[in-house]
């Protein structure tokens, strides 16, 4: 529902908080007079209500307390801030040794101040829960990508794996291969600029054609280091020239791959299709038309005469190349750390209200961050907080929550917080700092 509803809605459950007040007022309560040396003891219950009044209290008010709850889970989710405050701070226990019903008033009128809290920030607070709700729509929502990551020297080899991978389905929204017209990156652009937008727009599926080859190649090198890095899908297709104990990168013959010369390579075939139709959602097509065009794909590229395999010498190589790769590779993982990481600080902004601030707990990361939670580490009694610390709930990007504070005289200086949560990085993430009052 959007905010309006949403907000009439909790205005309907501040009514019913108000009606409770009006029970509360006709119940009847007695002080128990034992005297002075049982009630310091605390052997019995000073204030008594009768129990069919309480009990019917306990009904209404529960009653109430779970509409609420219901309400705010409808709208945000059952993880939300909102959700935690109000089942945390919102409570129908009371003590027989003061006044109940003056406990029951204040029960629910710290109800009724959470609504009207809810109420003032919900703008705020809609914001941010949709603002988290297309986040984690976006990440479910990558496209996937078949991309082929091969020697320039394999041309021969690659335009026969796109043409079988065409005839299964593929065009250039699903297939990347920087050797194929149509498929591959324009001239004006940076290779590793368009690489890093793959990897980051993409659910990417990386075919590897290992080959003596590929080894020569710094580029081919390092897209596989990055498909490592991040933890892509990927299959090891070996030309009939490639010899397993070759295999030395980080994807290695430890690894499931096939070689188009062997006896296995059919079914290995047969189970690379299956794996991208399921995950492309490709046509169906029947298994003979598959096992004619995978067998004209075997026997084309069985059929490329390779020269003699030479053992390279690395000496040869340009080490400024090598190490723009390398750099490249290592900025690549950089990106992607940050890309899963949240970061969460805390800002004094000043408030309307004089001697007061706004203390606003923010994201400064590029992913959600879970299970937010903030410690104050050296309280003062002179520094008034509106609401408590402790579990926040999530936090989108370039979002955060609000803290109104009251300053009195003498108040400390700084508020030491630490802030721990949970992201795509990890689950255990910690930092403190001090903001400036």
């Amino acid at each position: 529902m959007d905010t309006e509803t949403f907000s009439q809605a909790l205005l309907k459950q501040k009514e019913k908080g108000n009606e409770l007040l009006a029970y509360i007022s006709n119940m009847h309560e007695s002080q128990n007079d034992f005297g002075d040396g049982m009630a310091i003891f605390g052997r019995v219950d000073l204030y008594s209500v009768p129990e069919e009044e309480l009990d019917i209290f306990r009904v209404k008010f529960n009653s109430w307390k779970n509409n609420v709850d219901e309400l705010l889970k409808l709208q945000f989710g059952s993880d939300d801030q909102y959700v935690y405050e109000w089942n945390t701070y919102v409570s129908s226990y009371v003590s027989k040794k003061n006044s109940i019903l003056s406990q029951l008033k204040k029960n629910v009128k710290v109800g009724l101040y959470y609504i009207d809290s809810f109420i003032g920030c919900l703008d705020v607070h809609y914001n941010d829960a949709k603002m988290n709700k297309t986040l984690k729509q976006e990440k479910n929502n990558k496209t996937p990508m078949v991309f082929i990551s091969h020697s320039s020297k394999d041309i021969e080899f690659v335009e026969a794996l796109v043409t079988l991978l065409e005839s299964i389905g593929f065009n250039n929204k699903t297939l990347f291969c920087s050797s194929i017209p149509d498929y591959w990156i324009g001239l004006s652009k940076d290779i590793f600029a368009s690489l890093r937008q793959l990897f980051t727009d993409h659910k990417l599926f990386v075919i590897f054609i290992q080959s003596p080859r590929y080894y020569e190649s710094p580029v081919s090198l390092n897209e596989m280091g990055a498909a490592w890095v991040l933890q892509t899908d990927y299959c090891s297709i070996l030309t009939k020239d490639m010899q397993t104990e070759k295999m030395n990168g980080v994807v290695d013959d430890h690894t499931i791959f096939l070689k188009v010369d062997t006896p296995q390579v059919e079914a290995r075939m047969n189970e690379l299709k299956k794996t991208l139709t399921n995950m492309f959602d490709l046509p169906a097509m029947s298994d003979t038309t598959w096992e004619r065009k995978r067998n004209i794909f075997l026997k084309a590229v069985n059929a490329i005469d390779y020269p003699p395999i030479v053992e390279t010498n690395t000496k040869g190589t340009n080490p400024v190349n090598e190490e723009y790769m390398k750099l490249q590779v290592e900025k690549l993982k950089r990106e992607e750390m940050e890309r899963k990481q949240a970061r969460i600080r805390g800002n004094i902004i000043p408030s309307p209200t004089r001697g007061n601030r706004i203390l606003k707990i923010f994201n400064a990361g590029q992913t959600t961050a879970r299970n937010v939670s903030v410690e104050w580490l050296n309280p003062d009694e002179e520094v008034l907080v509106q609401w408590e610390f402790g579990l926040i709930g999530e936090i989108s990007p370039q979002n955060g929550r609000q803290y109104n504070i009251a300053l009195c005289e003498g108040h400390t200086e700084t508020m030491r917080l630490r802030y721990t949560w949970a992201d795509d990085y990890s689950d255990n993430n910690v930092f403190e700092e001090d903001v400036q009052l």
